[in-house]
This record gives C-alpha cells, structure tokens and sequence, in this order.
C-alpha cells in the first residue's frame, strides 16, 4: 500500500520553529538543506522512514515553491502538506493523468506540485527498506525526549471526491474536515498516546 513519506510544516524561522518543538513535544530536530530553490528545512525523525519536515523560505522570488510557501506564511504558520511515497509512482501517474518530474541531479521523481491545497507523491532512488535503514542513524541522534512513533492520521479539507481519486489508499487514516482546502491538523505517536498538531484557530 501506498506510504504517507513524511509531513510539510511551515515556519518563518526555522532555528525558533526547532527550539520551539523541542521545548514543546521533546523532539529533537536535525539540520537539513535546499530541497527547492529559495527554501530551506530541518528535519524530525519519526519512525524510519517517516519524518516530519520544517520548511521556510529564505528567497519568495527564487522560484514558484518559494512563492507559495511565502504566500502561505504570509497567513500562518503550520501544517503545509503532506507526501505520498506510492508502491509504484508511473502506476499512481496513469491513474491520476498527470506526468512525473524531477530536478537534474536530484536522488527522487515527483509527482504532482508541492503545494498546500493536495499532496504531491514522490519516489526515491532507494527502496523503503534501506531508507529507513539510513534513518535510524538519524532517528537515533535526534534524541527525542519520548517515545516516537510514526502518523496517526491526517486531516484534509476540500473536494473529498477529487482528494480521494488523487491520493488513491494510503497507510495513514484520512480525515475530513470544513474549511480552506489543505492539511488541517495530523497525528503522531508520542509517548504513551497520541500528539496532534494542528493549524492556528
């Protein structure tokens, strides 16, 4: 069955956003990259290979995912997206009509755009096994406070019709709630229960 991979966060500054979830929930957060041009991430580790990734913009104008994430920080900041890791990613591509894509040099193939109104779907050069092999190394240096596990569920708005033929089945349980399309809130294993983070009132 097609894998929730990981969940898009967005913050405006990313050195608070890591101190803040560290003070709030007792996860530890790692340095990332570039993912896209004008945007820059850390990550948390959850249950390899899942991971939650925080995103903020360093540059609106260095291209259309810079943009959207500033256009959305312009709002708040809090749950952008979230992406798919599909069995087959030229499989879920035939179902939904749509083309996959890629950045010359870039270890994965994506389908769809990364934006906040619907997941995208991406597919990496390494099977989920071996990913989640690399990942215990940095599950294990992140330290957390409690015992992480990995996405409980998520929560969308918009055309549930329209969501649920692009998202197809996928290991995590889907919600459905009123309001501006895009992810409202998701779940995590914590502790001895359930952390639920959500958008701003």
């Amino acid at each position: 069955m097609d894998a929730v991979d990981h969940v898009l966060y967005a913050v405006r500054d990313l050195e608070a956003a890591g101190e803040d979830f560290r003070q709030r929930y007792g996860f530890g957060v790692l340095p990332g990259g570039v993912p896209a041009p004008g945007v820059l991430n850390a990550v948390i580790p959850l249950e390899p290979p899942r991971y939650l990734e925080l995103i903020t913009v360093t540059d609106p104008a260095a291209g259309p995912q810079a943009r959207r994430l500033a256009d959305r920080l312009d709002l708040y900041e809090g749950p952008y997206t979230f992406v798919i890791d599909p069995d087959d990613l030229d499989a879920a591509a035939a179902r939904v009509g749509v083309e996959p894509w890629s950045t010359p040099g870039a270890p994965w193939r994506l389908l769809g755009e990364v934006e906040p109104e619907r997941p995208f779907f991406i597919e990496y050069d390494h099977d989920r096994e071996r990913r989640a092999e690399g990942w215990r190394g940095s599950f294990d240096r992140a330290g957390h406070d409690h015992r992480v596990g990995g996405f409980t569920f998520l929560e969308l708005a918009g055309d549930r019709e329209a969501l649920t033929r692009w998202i197809g089945e996928v290991d995590v349980p889907i919600r459905w709630c009123a309001g501006e399309p895009g992810l409202h809130r998701f779940g995590i294993s914590h502790g001895d229960g359930e952390l639920i983070i959500s958008r701003p009132a």
